[in-house]
């Protein structure tokens, strides 16, 4: 009977071993699962905002053109009737139209591919030379402000030299062609900043104030980089001109996102031989 208690004891001993390591793969899968989706969720966001940035720099384009064509057809109908402008040359005219053609989709091509780094950059606060003696600044509340940070999937980490807890405010800039046009991220409001998607290639801007006001201390960043691996994927996803992303819904539902150059569908599986699309997105 001795022995048989000890087996016992040992049977139960091995049983919570496997129940604790069975947990630990529950706990690993799940993570992996919800890893794999923030990534799909990012490729698929970036993918969606440059598309975004691409058709605003093609409408931008053509509109300055359109303006210069009716400059140019209100100087001649200004000339005398004796003095009218000869058209130029078929092949002039040729390379007149080739050229913007060229020069539109080496725009695009900038606007798709966002910075790549391999580190974090360390950003300093930005100094104002004023007049007068710095005696009489007084308290500085904010002072020597930096961020370290620049790599999607690294969080901004800012840092300095506080009197009291400083009121902190992210701001994100809402296009590369504007000047300033940074515009507040809604609960941004602490000292460290995990960037998204939507932060990728914009100039992020970080705003210090002293806890009794004054002048904000101000730190720019450089445009948001993707880490060499995610930007080699991103390239492969703009040649090819779609992509398909394997996701599940909270009820563990598999789904299919496809994203093309002019829409973005969800597909679920009705049965095997049918299926089910949503347009979530489709350019104008």
């Amino acid at each position: 009977s001795s022995v048989f208690l000890v087996q016992q004891s040992e049977l139960c001993q091995v049983k919570e071993r496997l129940s604790k390591e069975l947990a630990r793969v529950t706990t690993i899968q799940d993570a992996l699962t919800m890893a794999a989706q923030q990534h799909q969720d990012a490729v698929l966001a970036v993918i969606q905002n440059y598309e975004n940035m691409s058709s605003a720099v093609i409408q931008n384009y053509e509109n300055m053109h359109l303006g210069e064509r009716s400059e140019r057809s209100s100087e001649s109908s200004s000339l005398p009737d004796g003095g009218r402008a000869h058209p130029p040359p078929p092949p002039a005219a040729h390379a007149a139209r080739t050229a913007p053609r060229e020069g539109r989709h080496r725009a695009v091509r900038q606007v798709h591919l966002p910075p790549v780094a391999a580190n974090v950059s360390t950003y300093h606060q930005k100094t104002e030379k004023a007049g007068g003696d710095d005696d009489d600044e007084g308290i500085r509340y904010v002072d020597k402000l930096q961020v370290v940070g620049g790599l999607l999937g690294i969080p901004f980490k800012a840092s300095g030299e506080f009197v009291g807890t400083p009121q902190v405010q992210w701001f994100r800039q809402q296009s590369c062609h504007e000047d300033g046009g940074f515009k507040a991220i809604e609960l941004a409001t602490s000292l460290e900043y995990e960037p998204n998607a939507d932060d990728v290639g914009a100039i992020l801007r970080l705003e210090c104030v002293g806890p009794y006001g004054g002048d904000a201390a101000v730190v720019h960043t450089e445009p948001l980089a993707l880490d060499r691996d995610t930007h080699t994927e991103l390239e492969g996803l703009l040649r090819k001109g779609h992509a398909e992303f394997h996701a599940h819904t909270e009820q563990q539902e598999p789904r299919i996102i496809l994203v093309t150059r002019k829409n973005i569908k969800v597909r679920s599986k009705l049965s095997r031989l049918s299926t089910s699309a949503t347009t979530l997105y489709k350019q104008g």
